[in-house]
């Protein structure tokens, strides 16, 4: 886990990360504008002519700031994984110079993994507000950020990860690679759900989890049985190269 970081860090100059990264600020940004312009118009065509001024834009603000909240992370992590292929491509072109190409994936399959990360963290902070809501937090210090550390790292770490093998492997072995390499990938999950306390850094977060991944995929045996790879052959040496 640690060294699959340490490189991913390592690349975070290199141009195409930078790109996914500006790409993922814009989309972010965007989303949350047109969520604010929502939330004034229908809460002003709920309100009446007579309260949807200044009251209507006091309730659109709090609305935005709750959903900033409670989506920031899922959405930030979301529309990083719509650039996984751009993200690993660009690990493997560097780290893994000997892998042979991958046919990308459709378009359909990313947006339903974006949705699908998405909806596995909406879930975890909601499970996590019902815990305020219900009083556990009083009795157990700190649960609530532990469970949530624990639940989003699972669920950013689950998703990606069988996302990253799925370009290389089936299904079955992909899931089995997940199983050999779940605890390093959940480490890196429940590092990006840290990262996500710290603002700025919060949105570099979901793609270095990715490119970090990336490294915890390439360190599972199950890669060892790719379509293409290395059947009788060791496997490559890592060939660091220097940034663009």
């Amino acid at each position: 886990m640690f060294e699959a970081t340490l490189r991913a860090l390592a690349q975070m100059q290199d141009r195409t990360l930078r790109a996914v990264l500006l790409a993922s600020i814009l989309w972010t940004l965007l989303l949350f504008v047109a969520l604010a312009l929502g939330a004034f118009s229908v809460l002003g065509t709920f309100l009446g002519p007579h309260g949807g001024g200044w009251i209507g834009a006091i309730l659109a603000a709090a609305a935005t700031v709750v959903a900033l909240w409670l989506l920031f992370v899922p959405l930030a992590a979301a529309i990083a994984t719509f650039y996984t292929d751009r993200i690993a491509n660009a690990v493997e072109a560097r780290w893994y110079p000997a892998l042979p190409p991958v046919r990308p994936a459709s378009l359909a399959s990313q947006v339903w993994d974006g949705v699908a990360v998405f909806l596995r963290l909406v879930a975890a902070q909601l499970l996590v507000v019902i815990g305020l809501q219900t009083g556990v937090a009083a009795f157990l210090p700190g649960f609530a950020a532990a469970a949530w550390l624990a639940l989003a790292g699972w669920a950013f770490a689950r998703g990606v990860f069988v996302t990253l093998a799925m370009r290389r492997l089936p299904r079955g072995p992909a899931l089995a690679a997940w199983r050999a390499r779940r605890w390093p990938a959940i480490g890196v999950g429940v590092l990006v759900g840290a990262l996500a306390f710290v603002p700025l850094l919060n949105l570099v977060a979901p793609i270095l989890g990715i490119a970090a991944l990336v490294h915890v995929l390439q360190s599972s045996p199950r890669m060892s049985m790719a379509p293409g790879r290395w059947r009788d052959s060791p496997r490559p040496r890592v060939l660091p190269r220097s940034p663009d």
